[in-house]
């Protein structure tokens, strides 16, 4: 679906998938303003998108409680060895 300056745009970017959504939205708005898409089929499309950022956003979340729980399980190798 991506194509040219918009792939190097999110190739470029620091958090690629955020980046994606926000390149997707600019699409939606560049075809409804085109004519392809009308309002009601952009909002559509739009909340698919914004979904797609809030799960992307959800991983992040669960990824760092991750990092955190390794983080303390690093620090007190005891309570990993008596399986705790």
């Amino acid at each position: 679906m991506l194509r040219g300056e918009e792939l190097a745009l999110v190739a470029a970017a620091p958090h690629r998938p955020l980046a994606a959504c926000h390149v997707l939205s600019g699409l939606l708005g560049a075809a409804e303003g085109a004519g392809h898409l009308d309002s009601t089929a952009r909002a559509r499309l739009e909340a698919d998108v914004s979904a797609m950022s809030q799960a992307l956003g959800a991983c992040e979340k669960v990824r760092g409680s991750c990092r955190e729980v390794e983080k303390v399980l690093t620090g007190m190798p005891h309570m990993v060895y008596a399986g705790l």
